[in-house]
């Protein structure tokens, strides 16, 4: 199924601007127990330390998962204000008191979907920084254990939990983790799910991976998984954020630049004809 979208985009008669301006040794590790949630260990000039906290949910789901593929495809570029036809040779100048509008298609396509089953825990992980330094190595893996009966918890899937999003903690922030681990149920089994924090630069530990749960269980939550499924539907609709981007020029005024900088629209000097 195709969904078109076709709208011209009047470029302003700006001029792009310009304000483009343009590990220390620690205390030998000393032997502690693992303190749970909130870890404090002796001070160290260079080190930080960590809390962690967590949250997990079963599941058990029927997904129907749609994909989306999208073309963009120049078709007109006009001049001034007249909106006089230019040749589309691949590059246009917007010059100052000389626009240029262009004109294109924006086809998004929608697959026919996929259907699969998945049963699994997912939640968060949040972890703070409750020292005076930045963190450095900072590393979450995430545990499903399962017990049957009497018998202790054991390790029975675990995943690394992706930091990208905030790789390193300033000191006293704090910031939450996504998590979704699918696994195959067992029969009679308890489950609970652990997350083991670490960082490199944690007080008393410089230079070793340490944080809550590092030499435990780790940060634990208890869940169970939904005895029937749930129809769940991802991606049926989407959403085209669609502007102009350039690098910043060196050349007056500055504030148009910081703007773009800043991640919002921009008045570009040249635009490259093409379609993506």
């Amino acid at each position: 199924m195709q969904h078109p979208i076709r709208f011209i985009t009047g470029l302003a008669t700006f001029a792009l601007v310009a304000a483009c301006a343009d590990t220390p040794v620690g205390p030998t590790p000393t032997p502690a127990a693992d303190a749970g949630l909130s870890l404090a260990r002796r001070s160290s000039s260079s080190g930080t330390t960590l809390s962690a906290t967590k949250t997990a949910v079963g599941f058990r789901e029927d997904r129907l998962e749609y994909d989306w593929t999208v073309s963009k495809t120049l078709r007109a570029v006009m001049a001034g204000p007249h909106m006089v036809d230019e040749p589309l040779t691949g590059q246009t100048t917007v010059a100052p008191d000389d626009p240029r509008w262009l004109d294109y298609q924006v086809v998004a396509t929608r697959n026919a979907g996929t259907r699969s089953s998945a049963t699994g825990v997912r939640g968060t992980v949040c972890v703070t920084n409750g020292g005076s330094v930045a963190t450095q190595g900072l590393a979450i893996t995430d545990v499903v254990q399962t017990k049957t009966g009497a018998g202790p918890y054991q390790d029975y899937v675990s995943s690394p939990v992706s930091v990208l999003a905030k790789p390193v903690l300033a000191a006293g922030e704090t910031y939450c983790y996504p998590y979704e681990i699918p696994f195959t149920p067992q029969p009679g089994a308890q489950y609970r799910n652990t997350a083991r924090v670490t960082i490199t630069n944690h007080s008393g530990y410089i230079g070793q991976p340490f944080g809550p749960g590092s030499n435990g269980d780790g940060v634990k939550a208890d869940f169970t998984v939904p005895s029937t499924s749930t129809s769940v539907t991802r991606d049926e609709t989407a959403t085209l954020h669609e502007y102009a981007n350039e690098s910043c020029a060196n050349i007056f005024p500055a504030v148009y630049c910081s703007w773009a900088k800043d991640g919002g629209p921009n008045l570009p000097a040249s635009i490259a004809q093409s379609t993506t």
